[in-house]
């Protein structure tokens, strides 16, 4: 989380109106200080919601970051997708198998990173541009489901005899 606030910093100092919503957590309190620190602790929040405010969220969202650099599988990604969400990710670890051409990703370097960048591009798409990556979002969620990876396995696993 720090990694990412202090990587879209840049952003939310020219876009004041953004704010940045954490959900299934609390601030540990050398957060919520780092949050006063930068001037930002109004325009950061941590929720508990429950799935209906979940989907909502996603839908009113400027876009889904899962800024996580070690992941096995992102099901929010997916999740930010059914709800036509602009999904930002890492360019490392399986992100970029799962959002494939319908996500934006973010470069990181020695703890540096372009996420501020991405986020005002993202914030600046036209309604054209944000259509298209909804549809792109929709289609690549068509690419997973638990039957077609029973199947996957399965095939895997008649390989394997």
């Amino acid at each position: 989380l720090l990694f990412f606030i202090k990587s879209a910093l840049p952003f939310l100092q020219k876009n004041k109106e953004v704010k940045i919503v954490c959900t299934g957590c609390n601030f540990t309190k050398s957060e919520i200080k780092f949050f006063q620190e930068l001037h930002i602790a109004n325009r950061v929040q941590a929720k508990f919601v429950s799935t209906e405010e979940l989907s909502g969220l996603y839908s009113n969202a400027l876009c889904y970051a899962f800024p996580s650099l070690s992941e096995g599988f992102g099901l929010p990604i997916l999740e930010a997708f059914s709800c036509g969400c602009p999904v930002l990710l890492s360019n490392k670890t399986c992100f970029p198998e799962i959002g494939g051409d319908a996500a934006f990703y973010f470069n990181e370097h020695n703890g540096h990173s372009d996420i501020s960048e991405k986020l005002d591009y993202i914030f600046n798409m036209t309604e054209g541009e944000r259509l298209k990556t909804k549809d792109k979002g929709y289609e690549r969620l068509t690419q997973f489901s638990w039957e077609k990876s029973a199947t996957e396995y399965a095939q895997v696993y008649k390989s394997l005899l």
